[in-house]
């Protein structure tokens, strides 16, 4: 970042034990809180490291503690409406049983003491910021444990608060398929969820943006804690909702076609980005000032497959004999055709609130069509319709505005199988990826601040043919 130095020192083997969780007091000043009595008990050898030794009972032996309540009721039911038409529905209460431990372990298992974190952070707004190279790399110390008004400030990373509660995703469906020949069907789902206890990474320690009586405070003194620097933690407070409407169509062996088709719109909203480490607004205040379509589902999605018996050969509609059979009979075509739209994406920028959250979201322009552009490689969406925030402020943007490029493919396969003796025989395959050759453009640049802003750099592969030829025996 333009703004900040990271530096992660670790200073002894990778703990893996509950003993040396850490948690943080927030009550002035601010203190780090362990596990353990003594947390240098972790090196020494009389106590077996730790296993034996006292425990302060400032905060959980394993970290933090999760709710009794893990009552997680289901019910579903069918109905069949006519002879050719059922109802199903259905409904529950689901948990995740990863609660973000790829992130969380850092600061479970690790924290304080531990793994020593440094970031020298400046506001952005000192005309010459104070830095100096020789402070940036700063000694480790294994047996020091972080205190406030440390100079420069430490940066901890602890858990966010006593209880986790699990990832929690309430969801219901309502599906209607209808059967209007004996060989076809077509059906309408739609999908609905709301998920709460997301964990979201926020800063405990941010500071208040510089405005008003604040305009000229330096940034230490913005922060709730003075003393102390960004206390970073992944805090289950985000959330997310979704809906969904899928029209189908499915068949079975209707005059040697197989198909399976469909068309989904979706609609999924989040409090952050879970593409980069569930990162939102870092300002604990307004953690999801960034909510909005989430970046990982399109808006509308159509996929279709199929397999199809050419009518010629033996033992098909149109019989051949010898030769021809041989050559012109018992082909099969499949296949599989997506078109989608891209993946929703936010306009990001650097840092210019202030207060050091390293990025947020550019300015959306009120009354801007952000689709009117030519979408191509030199720019896909409109982008005049975003502007750098003013210094101390927010920007307006979400997540999700503009789409990135979406997916607009047909793979085709042909296939014929060459009977020898017995059960042996000969398989002869060609397949043809992205066969009419569409450019898959690939991501966009909505880095508001780069000189590619709006332009695509890359592209998916063109067009692929193999052909197989496979001995079974």
């Amino acid at each position: 970042s333009r703004y900040s130095k990271l530096l992660n020192q670790v200073v002894s083997k990778s703990l893996t034990r509950p003993d040396v969780a850490t948690g943080f007091d927030l009550t002035p000043p601010g203190r780090v809180l362990f596990a353990l009595e003594d947390p240098t008990d972790v090196f020494d050898p009389a106590t077996e490291f730790g296993t034996n030794a006292p425990l302060s009972g400032d905060i959980p032996e394993h970290g933090y503690d999760t709710p009794d309540a893990n009552v997680a009721p289901r019910i579903g039911f069918s109905f069949r409406a006519t002879e050719n038409t059922v109802v199903r529905a259905g409904g529950g209460i689901f948990y995740a049983g990863n609660t973000n431990t790829n992130q969380l372990s850092d600061i479970q298992q690790q924290g304080g003491l531990f793994t020593l974190r440094d970031e020298q952070i400046i506001a952005g707004n000192e005309q010459l910021p104070p830095l100096d190279v020789r402070d940036l790399f700063p000694r480790a110390v294994s047996d020091v444990i972080p205190q406030p008004y440390e100079d420069p400030p430490a940066t901890p990373r602890t858990l966010g608060q006593l209880e986790y509660g699990p990832p929690t995703v309430y969801q219901w469906s309502l599906s209607i398929q209808h059967r209007f020949h004996s060989r076809w069907s077509v059906n309408l789902d739609y999908l609905g969820s709301r998920t709460v206890h997301n964990n979201q990474f926020v800063d405990l320690n941010a500071p208040l943006l510089p405005q008003g009586d604040l305009a000229d405070v330096p940034l230490q003194e913005r922060r709730p804690l003075p003393g102390w620097g960004r206390i970073g933690s992944w805090v289950p407070w985000g959330w997310s909702k979704y809906h969904s409407a899928t029209f189908g169509v499915t068949n079975r062996q209707w005059h040697g076609l197989t198909l399976r088709s469909s068309l989904t719109w979706s609609k999924d909203l989040s409090s952050s980005n879970v593409r980069q480490s569930d990162h939102g607004n870092l300002d604990f205040r307004s953690f999801d000032l960034w909510a909005g379509r989430s970046e990982l589902v399109p808006t509308v999605r159509s996929i279709t497959g199929w397999t199809y018996e050419l009518p010629w050969g033996q033992g098909r509609p149109f019989p051949l004999r010898g030769v021809m059979n041989l050559t012109l009979g018992g082909w099969n075509l499949s296949g599989k055709a997506e078109f989608s739209d891209g993946a929703p994406q936010g306009i990001l920028t650097n840092d210019n609130t202030g207060s050091a959250l390293t990025r947020q979201h550019a300015d959306r322009i009120p009354g801007c069509d952000s689709t009117d552009a030519p979408e191509d490689r030199f720019e896909w969406f409109n982008i005049s319709c975003f502007a750098q925030p003013a210094f101390g402020t927010f920007g307006t943007g979400a997540q999700g505005l503009i789409n990135a490029p979406g997916i607009n493919n047909l793979d085709l396969r042909i296939g014929k199988v060459f009977p020898l003796s017995g059960t042996t025989r000969m398989e002869f395959l060609a397949n043809f990826f992205n066969a009419l050759n569409h450019t898959q453009w690939g991501g966009v640049n909505t880095q508001f601040d780069s000189p590619n802003f709006g332009r695509i750099t890359s592209a998916r592969r063109a067009r692929q043919i193999s052909f197989e030829l496979r001995l079974i025996f």
